[in-house]
């Protein structure tokens, strides 16, 4: 079974479905929530964030 699920994910993945999604339709939303969410945690000092795993690097930027 974890085979399979593997070979689903990476497939989807492969196929570029994830590129530009935060940049179009409800992506743009998600995006602007998802900063908006993480700018609370954040204080106006400088802070080394590393992005791991985080894909095509949307939020790193």
């Amino acid at each position: 079974m974890f085979e399979k699920d593997t070979h689903e994910i990476l497939a989807y993945y492969d196929g570029g479905a994830e590129i530009g999604r935060l940049e179009r339709g409800i992506g743009k939303i998600e995006l602007e929530r998802s900063k908006e969410i993480i700018s609370r945690y954040l204080s106006k000092s400088t802070h080394v964030i590393y992005d791991i795993g985080g894909g095509v690097g949307v939020y790193s930027s």
